[in-house]
């Protein structure tokens, strides 16, 4: 297990508290990053947590969350905030997550988070690389509820990328009313089994896996998926699956369960789902380093669904992973990132059903 030496001399900058019962807590260090985590464990507030720009090299650092006393309390973290006049964190530069980057070096989990009560979480705009853990689950981030407790869980326009775990590499979350994972990237993740994510609770709310792009991830043993989950209800919708070993997806055997304009090479059919518009199409990228942009021509442009009726339960976030309109053209793209390109030649491009049989339920 790793130690952090002076964690509880660490500086935790307090940059500002919009009322008695908030506080914005911003990290500029590793050690201040985990001290931060400790005071907002324990100060009976709401807290926002804010990460300044760059790479924190957390090896010898444990970046816990644990309350020892229930606390209904929410807790945001976001990456991407830089100085402003004497404030660490006093803007928010960008919301890309490759400029907020939590390195764990392959030497243990990079964050654990334990709620309870009715806590609700939020983590956007971070890049978790090169966690591992073995025996355990959720290498890059594992987020844990206790039995009773009911909360939304927001994991929005991250990346995941070289996490290695027994299971689970990329993403634990269990437990928890409603959790929606949305407009990530995962990426080069490998698990003994569940090489990217399980997501798990008995609420009726569920899980909401959306819009995330799941590519080149691995296990170590035969015909496991890269994402399972078992909850009440399982809403997987609009994701980009290709190049992962065994199942792309797993969506559990009970509940309901509906699987919904996802790119994939395979599934686990359990039998009982709704299935609908899924796509079975080798993606084609735009150039440039890890640039998963789909090409106009792309099947994936404009092959997704959007949140329909009264009360969907899921949603889209107005931008891509790469900060572009989540919405661009007839529909939504597939997966984590938005062609932006509305015209081509001079002309609207058709969508890709209209180009060719591509369906594959």
């Amino acid at each position: 297990m790793r130690t952090m030496s002076n964690v509880l001399a660490a500086a935790v900058a307090v940059v500002a508290a919009s009322s008695a019962s908030a506080a914005t807590l911003c990290a500029t260090t590793p050690a201040q990053l985990q001290a931060a985590l400790m005071t907002a464990a324990g100060n009976g507030q709401h807290d926002d947590l804010r990460i300044r720009a760059g790479t924190y090299d957390l090896s010898n650092v444990d970046l816990v969350y644990d309350p020892s006393t229930p606390e209904d309390f929410d807790l945001d973290i976001s990456g991407g905030w830089t100085p402003f006049f004497e404030n660490p964190c006093g803007q928010h530069l960008t919301d890309d997550p490759w400029q907020t980057t939590l390195d764990g070096g392959g030497n243990g989990r990079i964050l654990r988070l334990t709620l309870d009560d009715e806590s609700d979480v939020s983590i956007r705009y971070v890049t978790f690389l090169d966690g591992h853990v073995d025996p355990g689950l959720g290498a890059g981030l594992a987020i844990n509820y206790t039995s009773d407790a009911a909360g939304t869980i927001t994991v929005e326009r991250n990346v995941f990328m070289l996490n290695q775990a027994d299971q689970s590499s990329a993403l634990s979350i269990q437990g928890g009313s409603l959790q929606h994972v949305t407009n990530n990237l995962f990426l080069f993740n490998e698990g003994g089994s569940r090489a990217v994510a399980y997501l798990t609770t008995t609420a009726p709310l569920g899980v909401n896996f959306t819009n995330n792009t799941v590519l080149s991830n691995s296990h170590t043993n035969t015909q496991q998926p890269a994402l399972q989950v078992a909850a009440g209800r399982v809403f997987i919708a609009n994701n980009n699956f290709w190049d992962n070993d065994g199942f792309d997806i797993d969506p559990g055997t009970a509940g309901d369960r509906f699987i919904y304009n996802n790119n994939y090479q395979s599934r686990r059919a359990r039998g009982g789902e709704v299935v609908q518009d899924n796509i079975s199409v080798e993606p084609a990228y735009q150039s440039g380093f890890l640039n998963f942009t789909p090409v106009r021509g792309s099947a994936l442009v404009d092959a997704g669904r959007e949140p329909q009726g009264f009360l969907p339960l899921w949603y889209l976030t107005d931008l891509d992973l790469n900060g572009s309109p989540r919405k661009v053209g007839v529909h939504v793209d597939i997966g984590a990132f938005e062609n932006d390109r509305i015209f081509a030649n001079g002309f609207e491009t058709a969508g890709p059903f209209g180009a060719g049989p591509h369906l594959v339920d």
